[in-house]
């Protein structure tokens, strides 16, 4: 790469340029060193990663009895089940460089092995690893796919996780549990390495970890998994707060999460830092945990605590701080200030902080209460539109919360009531599609995921 580089800017050093000149220079080191294949110019590489949507995701399934691996690849923005074949050939796709090692495999290599070619249904190759030991593609996650392996194979790997090197961890982390919740790998196997985080002591598998964990807490927000999730995440969070220093990547996510379902020693830290807080206005909380300590204390405070979090939000000129406190006034338990933030967020021009910050309430109500939200959209959407000319990119803080047959009915009015506001049926019908989805996946996955936390409680009791 570092040679293509040096060539290119030496031919084109005061000379127009185009991206084609750089792949012709990139070509001519990667052929020199043997890196890219015969048939194909870098050109054609490119193309794909540059022209089209998403990412792959790569399937790995092993067959045990021939010693064969069958590779595949298809969209992350493809819908995908069991059902579906792996790949549907419709002229897309990438070509992939694939890295891969093996458990017990002597030395490794981050060199391409394989290229998967996007004019082929699937590749096969020998598989290099015995039946009985683990297979590993995308070395350090260099490349940008996610990779999807079949049960058994994810199995060997979720047992030996901890003998990984750091950033093969983070990748299979990452991959096992995004991909579950996109809905192309088993829930189980995400919740596994979910659970192996306990004893995880560097800060980046958590950081794969708490982004997709907060998006599923969301969606069993309301449902007879709620409970359940709760507790299996608090068991995880507790280990993570035990270790957290101030310094780590992930304390802010970690500490929001925690706080949120309620970990003891977040909450304990959230109470104390509040406290002083209300009775010291000078007093300075952490800028990473700031917007948590407001959180909690609105959310077990009464409505003077609320008030207090409201008149330091208005003088306030740090505009951080600014944004936290406004977030915060959302995290009430009291009805009736609730429906004095939906007015604020709906009616702008009658109080509160005005429609600049409609969007930060819009955002904070859909984590909050998305049937609340939608409930007043339904009665009161048409006076808001036509005082927020952004209302449709503000339906998607609420279409990605949406869980449930009653909500997803309520924003399909909501839209079908602006219709006239759309220029084509292409916003309205994204939205859909994304809470639709939301709704498909517990649908599919309620039942897998009640069976794997009632195993895990028995045997965290036993």
């Amino acid at each position: 790469l570092k040679e293509g580089l040096r060539s290119y800017l030496k031919e084109r050093a005061f000379s127009t340029a185009s991206h084609e000149h750089l792949w012709n220079s990139l070509e001519r080191a990667a052929r020199k060193h043997g890196s890219l294949p015969e048939n194909i110019t870098l050109s054609e590489v490119m193309d794909g990663w540059m022209n089209q949507r998403g990412y792959p995701v790569v399937s790995v399934i092993r067959d045990y009895q021939t010693g064969e691996v069958t590779i595949s690849q298809r969209s992350i923005l493809d819908k995908e089940d069991e059902t579906t074949p792996a790949r549907e050939d419709t002229g897309g796709g990438w070509w992939i460089p694939l890295t891969f090692t093996y458990e017990g495999e002597n030395g490794t290599t981050t060199s391409t092995k394989v290229w998967l070619d996007p004019s082929e249904m699937n590749t096969t190759i020998s598989d290099p690893a015995p039946s009985d030991r683990w297979l590993l593609f995308n070395l350090h996650g260099a490349g940008y796919y996610r990779v999807r392996y079949d049960r058994e194979n994810a199995g060997y790997l979720l047992n030996d996780l901890s003998d990984l090197w750091l950033d093969d961890r983070v990748q299979v982390v990452s991959d096992m549990v995004e991909l579950a919740r996109l809905g192309f790998s088993p829930v189980a196997d995400a919740m596994k390495a979910m659970s192996w985080l306990k004893d995880e002591i560097s800060p980046y598998p958590w950081l794969a970890l708490l982004g997709s964990a907060h998006k599923t807490l969301s969606l069993f927000k309301g449902t007879e998994l709620e409970d359940m999730f709760t507790e299996f995440m608090n068991e995880i969070l507790s280990a993570g707060m035990n270790r957290v220093e101030d310094d780590d990547p992930h304390k802010k996510q970690l500490v929001a999460l925690s706080c949120e379902i309620g970990v003891k020693k977040c909450t304990e830290m959230a109470k104390e830092n509040f406290k002083k807080w209300a009775e010291d206005p000078s007093f300075k909380i952490q800028d990473d945990v700031r917007g948590s300590v407001y959180c909690y204390g609105v959310a077990n405070g009464d409505s003077k605590t609320w008030q207090l979090v409201n008149s330091r939000f208005a003088s306030t000129t740090d505009m951080k701080d600014k944004k936290d406190l406004l977030k915060a006034l959302s995290c009430t338990k009291d009805p009736k200030l609730l429906s004095k933030y939906l007015s604020w967020a709906l009616e702008p021009g009658k109080g509160g902080p005005g429609i600049k910050k409609t969007s930060v309430m819009f955002k904070a109500l859909a984590k909050r209460d998305p049937d609340m939200l939608l409930s007043a959209l339904v009665s009161k959407g048409t006076a808001f539109k036509r005082r927020n000319m952004r209302w449709k990119r503000l339906l998607e803080h609420v279409a990605v919360e949406v869980n449930n047959e009653q909500q997803l009915n309520k924003l399909k009015a909501v839209l079908t009531s602006g219709k006239d506001e759309f220029k084509s049926e292409l916003g309205s019908s994204a939205l859909i599609r994304l809470a639709e989805s939301n709704v498909d996946w517990l649908e599919k996955n309620m039942g897998e995921t009640k069976a794997w936390l009632q195993l895990h409680k028995k045997s965290v009791k036993a």
